[in-house]
């Protein structure tokens, strides 16, 4: 998001407020889904399983989450210069819909 930053900087480029958003939430989606995993990670550390198996499940619907609005799991190639990759339409929720 930098590097698209700094390039609508510099080519005085207007981006929509709706593309904005969508950055950023995708954004916050992946720093909340590795922050989760790593507190999976830390609890696998010090030997509390239990919290393992709920944070990683927690970081899975996460992805699944970036998923649906961004087409990668991981937000590849979702900000780009200008805006995103898509501008998406359909209702969104971070439910997963039963099993994940």
């Amino acid at each position: 998001m930098a590097y698209c930053g700094a390039m609508e900087s510099l080519s005085e480029c207007r981006v929509s407020p709706r593309a904005d958003a969508l950055a950023a939430v995708a954004l916050e989606l992946e720093r909340l889904a590795n922050h989760v995993g790593d507190l999976g990670a830390l609890s696998q550390d010090i030997g509390i399983l239990a919290c393992l198996g709920l944070f990683r499940k927690n970081a899975g619907r996460i992805f699944k989450s970036m998923m649906e609005l961004t087409g990668s799991r991981f937000g590849r190639s979702f900000c780009r210069p200008g805006g995103v990759l898509l501008i998406w339409m359909r209702p969104w929720s971070m439910d997963s819909g039963g099993s994940s």
